[in-house]
């Protein structure tokens, strides 16, 4: 009985087919669980910066709207004691509108660490914000009201303040685009990867290799 290759190629052929399609599935199952991973941590720090910027801007809308009220005042007496409104905040606090430095502060580190570039846009953008409001917020104490002296403001200070934390507060939409834009970025390139790799694709390999075998003429014996 003639011998032929195709008695040994055969049963090594499925063999190879099988296990390259247990290792595919594994592989593919590791990347797919490491992707995971990274678009979650991924969600979580845009969430976290997100909420960050949010609450930043509640609380310098907050004190724009408090200093109209009080600029007539001033204009019309020439001063506004800032006792009064520290008072008039001091409601708007209660309800939970405050800065969270220890949010701002773990948001920026990430940044700072995984995200060099939008990092030094947050430095930009928030530190001087953040150095304006608490001119007037100084919500690090516990109680801003009974730590006032019997400063007061005037109706240039107030109208050039404002004007000051209006303008520093328009940072924010602008940074917050572009965290966006980032990030969202990072998150399609990720969903790009998560396309598993083609086990079908290997087998077609495998295939021409074996084609090319049987194929390939015959070694002419040693003389």
């Amino acid at each position: 009985m003639a011998f032929e290759w195709k008695e040994i190629i055969t049963p090594v052929v499925t063999l190879t087919a099988v296990w390259l399609g247990a290792r595919f599935t594994q592989r593919n199952e590791l990347r797919k669980k490491m992707l995971e991973i990274q678009s979650e941590k991924l969600e979580q720090l845009f969430t976290e910066c997100s909420n960050v910027l949010n609450d930043i801007n509640r609380v310098s809308l907050t004190v724009l709207h408090t200093l109209d009220d009080f600029i007539p005042t001033a204009e019309s007496e020439r001063s506004v004691p800032d006792q009064s409104i520290q008072e008039a905040l001091r409601g708007y606090r209660e309800k939970g509108v405050v800065i969270d430095f220890d949010a701002i502060t773990a948001c920026q580190h990430k940044l700072e660490f995984h995200r060099p570039k939008e990092y030094q846009a947050w430095i930009v953008a928030l530190i001087p914000l953040l150095g304006t409001l608490t001119k007037m917020t100084p919500y690090k104490n516990m109680n801003p009201i009974a730590e006032a002296d019997n400063r007061k403001w005037s109706y240039q200070e107030l109208t050039l303040y404002r004007q000051e934390l209006d303008e520093k507060r328009n940072a924010l939409p602008i940074l917050r685009k572009r965290l966006t834009s980032a990030m969202a970025s990072d998150y399609h390139q990720l969903g790009l990867s998560s396309e598993p790799a083609n086990f079908w694709i290997y087998v077609k390999r495998w295939k021409r290799v074996v084609n090319a075998f049987f194929h390939k003429p015959p070694t002419p014996p040693l003389t």
